[in-house]
């Protein structure tokens, strides 16, 4: 059984429903990510996934989909 927590990265560059579809999209395409949610008003994406996902393999791909991403951490 996996053990599961929530990340908050902050992506500032965000500003539309496209950035938001496909940052969603890309994340939850990771191995252990079991969801996304891209807040586009707060600028931030919430992401729940296995401990084990690397938190940079997470930016990485937000990244990859043309944001930069701001910061990031863990949310109890």
């Amino acid at each position: 059984m996996s053990v599961m927590t929530r990340s908050r990265f902050a992506v500032p560059d965000m500003v539309c429903d496209r950035g938001k579809v496909a940052v969603e999209t890309a994340v939850r395409a990771l191995p252990g990510v079991r969801a996304a949610l891209a807040d586009v008003r707060g600028k931030v994406v919430t992401v729940e996934h296995d401990v084990r996902t690397p938190l940079a393999a997470i930016a990485e791909a937000i990244a990859a989909e043309g944001y930069e991403v701001g910061g990031l951490g863990e949310v109890a």
